[in-house]
């Protein structure tokens, strides 16, 4: 993106406004404060009640008209972003880097070359628009679900294709189910098949929001099946499937037991989730410091990363709360090394970009939201005994053991089936949402990009 300068007298501005609007090439910059009289704009194509002209005449000249009134209208309101002087206009516009020759060379024509052009770079604290590069079409629902909690600054990581793997594995450990996610893959698969088919914007707000989500719902559906097969679930814990164990990782189970039998398995393994999901978030607010060119800053996110496995450490060694007592005995050493160390590292190093007061209290907002982020992934287990406790009282209702389905059950194991996926699921898509906009994107990602919005008439 640059910025381009123009200088040119006051009697071409209506021809550069002009060729501006036509060709949606640049977006003005707010030079003044904008104004709201628009009576010397709309008298001149004022219509008179008394002119004697015949009904089709006056259609046509109120259509003309009215396409004149709306193209001089944003002509004034991107006028009212200009400076001038008496006999001089002065702007300055947002180009694209590939446009802004022809920005010129437009600028040129319309003046008749009685203008001064100069182009430059941004200054590192000015706020840049972005242009979004265009996504595939299966990502527009992830697509939305990170502009609406913002758009990624200039040089900031877009976290779109990121966020399209980590939401749907989050969201399917907490709705674990092989037959209600092969159900979510097919009500996916027959909007995707109507989608091709029907004109979306022509309908309305709920029934366009699933037909944008209609990938989206066979990837939560896939993910459901998959941690379905891990724990055991088939329409609840039937019995049907015996749950599969993807290996071991020290005290980290992945897989191969029942959550509503071993809790504290399940809790094991969304604590270790949570922390790679923060980890993601660490490496990826490092390569933000980089790409900002914040090397001073840039080992802050290295220490809290540092600090978040120490964590997770000290905690799979000596035990939890329960216990902490040994973390200031026995493991004093293994405490200095792990939390102490990054903690004091984190504070010089903010220090000495913000001063001595900020570096305290950034390092000690690190080590409260370090813990309060990690606990929070403990949702995981509890959403997900949750759903698997719901699909039980159904199966218990509808007489199911041991993996038999009584046909006398599956009216109720049906009820029971749409009331989970519809509330339980809207329940674990808004928890799944919450991870990555308060958890994970606190770590790196504003959301304080703007949009580039070319001046174009419409």
């Amino acid at each position: 993106m640059r910025k381009l300068r123009v200088v040119a007298f006051d009697e071409h501005i209506n021809a550069i406004m002009q060729t501006l609007g036509e060709s949606g090439l640049v977006e003005l910059i707010d030079m003044r404060e904008k104004l709201s009289d628009w009576e010397g704009v709309l008298t001149p194509y004022s219509v008179s009640t008394e002119a004697e002209t015949k009904p089709e005449e006056t259609r046509k000249d109120l259509s003309a008209s009215e396409e004149i009134i709306e193209r001089e209208k944003q002509i004034a309101q991107a006028e009212q972003k200009l400076a001038r002087t008496a006999k001089t206009v002065y702007l300055e516009a947002w180009v694209p880097e590939e446009h802004v020759e022809e920005s010129i060379e437009r600028i040129k024509k319309a003046t008749d070359g009685n203008c001064v052009t100069s182009v430059e770079s941004p200054s590192p604290d000015e706020k840049v628009p972005i242009v979004p590069a265009p996504l595939p079409r299966y990502l527009t629902a992830f697509e939305k679900l990170v502009y609406s909690f913002g758009h990624p600054s200039v040089g900031e990581v877009n976290p779109v294709h990121i966020l399209a793997v980590t939401f749907p594995i989050l969201f399917g450990i907490m709705f674990a189910d092989v037959g209600q996610g092969a159900l979510f893959v097919i009500f996916g698969l027959i909007l995707t098949l109507f989608r091709r088919r029907v004109e979306v914007e022509k309908t309305g707000d709920i029934i366009r929001y699933l037909f944008i989500s209609s990938e989206m719902f066979i990837f939560l559906g896939i993910s459901a099946i998959f941690f379905g097969f891990v724990f055991g679930e088939f329409f609840g814990p039937s019995g049907v499937i015996h749950p599969i164990s993807l290996g071991r990782i020290g005290p980290f189970e992945i897989g191969g037991f029942e959550p509503t039998l071993e809790p504290m398995k399940m809790l094991k393994l969304a604590i270790l989730v949570g922390v790679v999901h923060l980890s993601l978030g660490l490496i990826l607010k490092f390569a933000n410091e980089i790409r900002h060119r914040h090397y001073k800053l840039a080992p802050v996110p290295i220490c809290w990363l540092w600090l978040l496995l120490g964590g997770l450490l000290m905690w799979t060694y000596w035990g939890g709360i329960s216990n902490i007592s040994k973390w200031f005995a026995e493991g004093i050493f293994m405490l200095a090394g792990l939390i102490i160390v990054p903690l004091l590292l984190i504070m010089v190093f903010t220090g000495l970009e913000e001063g001595f007061m900020g570096g305290i209290g950034f390092s000690v907002e690190v080590f409260a939201e370090t813990l309060s982020h990690t606990m929070s992934y403990s949702r995981l287990m509890a959403l997900g005994l949750i759903h698997s406790a719901m699909n039980y009282l159904f199966l218990v209702l509808g007489g199911v053991e041991h993996g038999y389905f009584p046909l006398s059950s599956i009216p109720i194991i049906a009820v029971g089936t749409i009331l989970v996926m519809i509330i339980e699921g809207l329940v674990v898509f808004v928890h799944t949402l919450r991870l990555h906009w308060v958890e994970w994107f606190s770590k790196f990602h504003t959301g304080e990009g703007i949009v580039f919005k070319p001046f174009k008439f419409t």
